[in-house]
């Protein structure tokens, strides 16, 4: 039988698919401490025949002196492909060893030693003569029919002579005729499936535990005597890595089991019985200082998972085989990252820290010749990786392994060698210890104060905050090799949005900067018919043509200085600069850093930026950080005197230090970036005018720590600042203020106000996460619910064509068309999932023809389009200047990339009835939806609201007044709340500035009984993040439900296009057009519902998607 992994829904276009065959040949290590010729197992044949005598013969080979193990009997065999079932493995073999001829055997039984990760099948074929066969050259001496009772008595191959008697066995039942009983299941075991490879029936199991990754794991006795560990993951994904992750440990020699996939979230892993580490040792660390790294298994354990960048690896993902033997149990609690982990000691090996903040590839004593094997080895994995859409991660594990055969140092193969043979390792890297400040008032700091001096002014040539900022944000823009649309997704504000990125290149358009100083500030993007000859702003010599290279220079430094802007607002109180806290320390490796807590919808707000802008972030920190090593080593500065001010609101945790005295050192765990000043006047002075209590912290900190100076990025001038990384050296206690009464002079800034979470200190209490979800949610249909939903009280007419052809498709009568609704994985909505969902199958037919989204009635649509018009037109955004899309299940039916189906066991925690409504629906059949269907969560319990009207709205005029509006009333606020995520404006700015579309927007919620979600952007549309290579994207496309559009030609090409009910059903498989579908005439039964408005024909819309905004009345330019 052969493995698969594959879609688990029937019927759908993408089935079941099997993995790419892979040949056998190489050596693997079980977990009893041996190496074994065949990846994947082997497999020997074993001919048998009853002579005229009664006596019973079977076919030996005798081993050819230069083979493993010669000059010893055993079977014609050897390794078994990936893809081969264990008799057609031994078949093979034989042939191509011997001229056996497979057309005489009849199999009869296969006898299966498991070594634990490796096994040998002994295939029992009984034929009806003994024939003479001859073996080919080169692969034995020779062969024969040696009688059973003569077998113990020659000199066997040590495996075959330890499983003889379990075979012998197996033979006389053959010979005896006796049919094969295997072991039988009790009806506890009979849910799981059999075995994906050897068919083989499950008849006993055992609940094991598990981390967060898999939600059920167990192990498994088969009836042909074998185990495997069955795990059924929470995504397919993890699936996949795990399946790569086994198979490249094995390539390395790792003792790793290999997973056989059953169904796209569930495996079979070979079981590899060993004792808990956890058991002996008390962590990696511990087992890794006794001399287990030192080993061959340790090596090769660290090299693993160096190659897959292991995280969260621990000594209970360990088990201890025969022979110091490490066999990696993967539970699903590890993850992976983009760099190896250098606090995990097996990997250290080949991946440590150098210096702070520094980590790289290190001299290793593999030899060149298993580098060799194993390069051939992971070259051969590339099919695999290609065949589960993952061939950039292939290429990841080869550059990683280039590194280590780059470093490979080793004399003597380690490979062939038992588990615990002992290598000499690379010496740590020695530890170091910084000098603790000089004494407070003594001429040393003093002096260290005037180093810190020059360095911030480059030895007096800079002056000022401004002039330091224009030199650092130039000099990174140009550093940085992140596309100039990369920077500007990460860097969406009030002063930089997707026009920027979508404009480049085109000369129709210009860049005007708002300030001709410092042009970093920001630009309007402007067509060129909009420039106004009598603004001096507007001259020729002061716009930028957005088609030649300054465009470029003026968009990245723009992007640079906005990402800047995020900690000047302050390094704790916006979301933007907490992603860049959590890419701190992701991109340095940080561990012992002080964890912040956020609320529900600020972590999703965090790892959302994270999502669309990590790389950029990552590479935006390190670039600060290489230019300011370079301007330290060029001061030949090695540390710096450093102070901090701390202060806690009345009331509020504090860190367990806080009671220290004055001059007293000790270990204080620190944010990923923190601000300190070279000045510590400067320090005292901020605590005195805030008023409240708080202590001034020193630290000598050494240069390595230092992450960025005014003019090398973030770093605020005026107070002599730098930022840092956390470091590893204490810090010292240097003063303590009482409180007291506020400056009346102190500047109160919304910076200083705004607080996004807290510390994470010890003896804070923390919030529940689900507190706000579980506060708000309502069953649907409950009294008093907020949201009802609009009854569809039309039905399908069975004398229309497409009608008709629908219900049949519903009744299971005709299979599902190409056009019909199906998720990403190709599952097709069924009566099933109407029925559970409440979902009219007439609605089905208003979105396949574009009559009308879900929720609502051709007739109610056209009220929605046209008062939406006509509410922008109040606002004083006329037709001509917008763009509106349907998004989401309301457009799609079927919930995009980033949600899934959940689970009973993801539902089972706090939500008991969603977990009965969810079986109630799909039971324990498979046949189920990869996303989730309109109205899931709704319908199950799990979510307060049903599924909204996700709008799109795509405007530069918008844009532009509603800019106007921030700078009137939100000048304090951080600009990149403006415009945050891929680019939308943010809603409440939306509501305050638009009030006609607010009031249209809460009218019709109440029409329809469901949220509006009013997605703002500029008409660029959302960021196309399909050019940074990325699946997960939600750009314009031929296939966007468009409720209105300015692109006339478009317009009309839609009103022209095909009836969908003419042929029975749509002929493209493109979206149905909304504008298309007004033209044609509804068919329904039963009376449609009220219009929420006066019946109005709506246009198709103005002038060319690109045409420069009209004027809006009422506001000017």
């Amino acid at each position: 039988m052969s493995e698969q992994l594959g879609n688990e829904t029937s019927g759908t276009d993408a089935g079941t698919t099997t993995l790419p065959a892979m040949a056998g040949d190489g050596w693997v290590n079980c977990a009893q401490g041996h190496g074994h010729w065949g990846r994947f197992g082997a497999a020997g044949l074993l001919p048998v025949h009853r002579g005229t005598d009664g006596e019973g013969y079977v076919l030996l080979h005798h081993r050819d002196t230069g083979t493993d193990h010669g000059d010893t009997w055993s079977l014609l065999g050897g390794a078994r492909d990936s893809n081969e079932s264990a008799a057609e493995a031994a078949i093979r073999e034989a042939v191509e060893e011997s001229d056996f001829d497979p057309a005489r055997a009849r199999v009869e039984r296969v006898v299966r030693d498991d070594h634990g990760g490796w096994s040998y099948d002994t295939v029992i074929v009984s034929v009806d003569q003994r024939m003479a066969v001859r073996p080919v050259e080169g692969e034995s001496l020779a062969l024969a029919w040696v009688p059973l009772s003569e077998v113990p008595d020659i000199n066997l191959h040590p495996g075959f002579a330890a499983s003889w008697p379990k075979v012998r066995t197996a033979l006389d039942s053959v010979l005896n005729g006796e049919p094969f009983t295997p072991g039988t299941a009790s009806t506890d075991v009979t849910s799981l499936p059999a075995h994906p490879v050897t068919g083989a029936r499950v008849i006993a199991r055992e609940a094991l535990g598990h981390g967060g990754g898999i939600t059920q794991r167990e192990l498994a006795t088969f009836d042909d005597g074998t185990r495997a560990v069955y795990e059924e993951h929470a995504r397919t994904e993890d699936v996949v890595d795990r399946l790569l992750d086994a198979y490249v440990g094995r390539a390395v020699g790792s003792r790793v089991p290999l997973s056989h996939p059953i169904s796209p979230r569930t495996v079979y892993t070979d079981h590899m019985p060993g004792e808990p580490a956890s058991a002996r040792h008390q962590d990696l660390a511990e087992l890794a200082d006794r001399g287990a790294a030192g080993t061959r298994d340790g090596v090769f354990l660290g090299l693993h998972h160096a190659l897959t960048a292991t995280h969260g690896f621990t000594i209970a993902q360990l088990a201890l085989g025969e022979q110091q033997s490490l066999i990696t149990v993967d539970d699903g609690a590890t993850s992976r990252g983009l760099l190896p982990d250098p606090a995990h000691p097996f990997v250290t090996t080949f991946f440590q820290q150098a210096e702070p903040h520094v980590f790289s590839w290190v001299d290793n004593p593999v030899p060149p010749g298993d580098i060799e094997i194993m390069r051939r080895h992971l070259d051969g994995l590339r099919p695999l990786f290609e065949h589960v859409a993952r061939p950039e991660l292939h290429d990841t594990v080869m550059e990683r392994f280039g590194q280590v055969a780059e470093h490979a140092t080793g004399t003597g193969s380690l490979l062939p060698r038992p588990p615990g043979h002992h290598v000499a390792l690379p010496a740590p890297a020695p530890e170091r210890h910084h000098p603790l400040p000089p004494p407070l008032g003594s001429q040393e700091r003093a002096d260290l104060l005037r180093v810190g001096e020059a360095l911030l002014t480059d030895n007096g040539r800079i002056n000022s905050t401004p002039q330091a900022k224009t030199i650092a944000i130039r000099a990174i823009a140009e550093r940085m090799r992140s596309s100039t649309p990369e920077l500007v997704l990460a860097a969406m504000s009030l002063n930089i949005g997707n026009d920027m990125a979508d404009h480049l290149g085109d000369g129709s358009y210009v860049l005007v900067p708002h300030n001709e100083q410092y042009p970093s500030m920001g630009a309007d993007v402007l067509h060129v018919d909009e420039l106004d000859p009598g603004n001096p702003r507007h001259a020729p010599d002061k716009a930028v043509p957005m088609d030649g290279p300054q465009a470029d220079t003026l968009v990245r430094m723009i992007a640079v200085s906005e990402l800047m802007g995020s900690w000047s607002y302050g390094s704790n109180n916006n979301v933007r600069v907490l992603a860049l806290q959590q890419a701190t320390r992701e991109e340095f490796g940080l561990t012992e850093v002080l964890e912040w807590r956020m609320d529900p919808k600020t972590r999703f707000a965090v790892d959302l930026e994270l999502s669309y802008n990590r790389d950029a972030l990552r590479e935006f920190l390190r670039t600060q950080y290489e230019m300011t090593q370079e301007v330290l080593a060029a001061h030949d500065i090695t540390e710096v005197m450093s102070y901090r001010a701390m202060s806690w609101p009345e009331g509020a945790g504090q860190p367990d230090w806080a009671g220290l005295d004055v001059g007293e050192t000790f270990e204080a765990l620190q944010r990923p970036l923190a601000s300190w000043s070279a000045d510590r006047q400067i320090v005292a002075d901020w605590l005195e005018q805030r008023g409240g209590g708080g202590v001034v912290l020193a630290d000598l900190k050494p240069a390595e720590d230092i992450l960025s100076i005014p003019m090398t990025g973030m770093g605020y001038f005026g107070q002599k600042e730098w930022v840092t990384l956390p470091g590893d050296s204490l810090v010292t206690l240097d003063g303590v203020f009482a409180a007291g009464a506020a400056a009346p002079a102190m500047e109160q800034t919304a910076a200083s106000s705004v607080a996004l979470g807290a510390p994470a200190l010890a003896d804070a209490e923390e919030a529940p996460e689900n507190a706000v979800r579980d506060s708000t949610a309502q069953v649907p249909g409950a009294p008093g619910a907020q949201w009802r939903p609009l009854t569809i009280t039309a039905e399908l007419d069975p004398a229309d064509p497409f009608d008709s052809r629908i219900a049949r498709i519903l009744d299971g009568e005709e299979e599902f068309p190409n056009w019909w609704p199906r998720d990403d994985s190709g599952y097709a909505i069924t009566k099933r999932d109407l029925d559970f969902l409440g979902i009219n199958p007439v609605q089905v037919k208003w979105l396949l023809s574009g009559e009308a989204p879900m929720g609502m009635t051709p007739e109610l649509y056209q009220g929605f389009r046209t008062e939406m018009l006509e509410a922008l037109e109040q606002d004083g955004i006329e037709a001509s200047q917008v763009d509106i899309r349907l998004k989401g299940t309301g457009a799609d039916f079927f919930s995009g990339l980033h949600k899934t189906l959940p689970r009973e066991e993801d539902l089972a925690a706090g939500n008991p009835e969603a977990v009965r409504r969810l079986q109630e629906w799909l039971g324990s059949n498979p046949d189920r939806p990869v996303r989730r269907p309109y109205d899931l969560m709704w319908r199950l319990g799990a979510d307060p609201e049903p599924s909204d009207f996700d709008l799109d709205i795509n405007s530069t005029a918008i844009v532009r007044a509603a800019r106007e509006h921030w700078n009137a009333h939100h000048s304090d606020r951080y600009p990149g709340d403006f415009m945050g995520g891929h680019g939308y404006l943010e809603k409440q700015t939306v509501m305050e500035a638009f009030p006609a579309l607010a009031e249209w927007a809460g009218r019709w919620e109440m029409t329809l009984g469901r949220p509006m979600s009013l997605g703002v952007f500029e008409s660029s549309g959302p960021f196309d993040a399909t050019q940074l290579g990325r699946t997960l994207s939600s750009h314009f496309r031929a296939t966007d439900w468009i409720i209105h559009s300015t692109d006339s030609a478009a317009a009309a090409h839609r009103r022209q296009g095909d009836d969908t009910r003419r042929s029975g059903g749509p002929t493209q498989s493109r979206r149905p057009d909304a504008n298309a579908a007004r033209a044609r005439s509804t068919t329904t039964r039963s009376r449609p519902a009220p219009k929420s408005g006066p019946e109005t024909s709506p246009g198709a819309g103005g002038g060319p998607h690109h045409t420069p905004p009209a004027r809006r009345r009422g506001r000017g330019k």
